[in-house]
């Protein structure tokens, strides 16, 4: 009888582990560009999200059945449309013509905490649209954090589930492949 009481409070102990230790992930409702005078158009017209104006999340990936994260982002804008993202026209206000651009509205872990775990805050400085120049591309996103995230910690292998990106956008002067 001992030994079965040691067993079931093993089981159950193990359970526990496995269960508190698997995040569950679900879209962020809303969001809003913050970049004055920003636009940002799908190219397949399905959706526009203009600055200053609150809008209802129109799509977004699971993080959890993709290698976005692994090796180089900036290289990675074509696993990301692979995944679920959207190739996007950017336009900013002093741009004569509107760039192109890769967006990943991600989906959030069940134990994200913060502002960003509860909406996409968009904002691209201006340092990241004169970097996609040249036919450069440029990287910008929002992080969030969410308990049990280590101190520096941005990214871990498809497999670590620990990504506490809210959202990724890729930008360039030149069409992504």
């Amino acid at each position: 009888m001992k030994n079965q009481t040691l067993y079931i409070a093993f089981f159950l102990i193990v359970v526990n582990v496995f269960v508190s230790g698997c995040a569950t992930y679900m879209p962020i409702e809303k969001g809003i560009i913050a970049t004055e005078g920003m636009t940002i158009t799908a190219e397949d017209g399905n959706f526009t999200l203009r600055s200053g104006v609150e809008f209802t999340t129109p799509f977004s990936v699971d993080i959890r059945n993709t290698q976005m994260f692994s090796g180089n982002l900036i290289a990675n804008s074509g696993v990301a449309l692979d995944a679920g993202g959207r190739r996007v026209k950017v336009s900013i206000p002093g741009q004569s013509k509107p760039l192109f651009g890769v967006l990943v509205l991600l989906n959030k872990r069940s134990n994200a905490t913060g502002p960003a775990s509860r909406m996409y805050q968009i904002a691209v400085p201006q340092n990241y649209i004169a970097a996609a120049m040249g036919g450069q591309v440029s990287v910008v996103y929002e992080l969030m954090d969410y308990a049990g995230r280590s101190p520096g910690f941005e990214r871990e292998s498809a497999k670590g589930l620990k990504y506490p990106y809210a959202w990724i956008l890729w930008l360039s002067d030149q069409p992504f492949r």
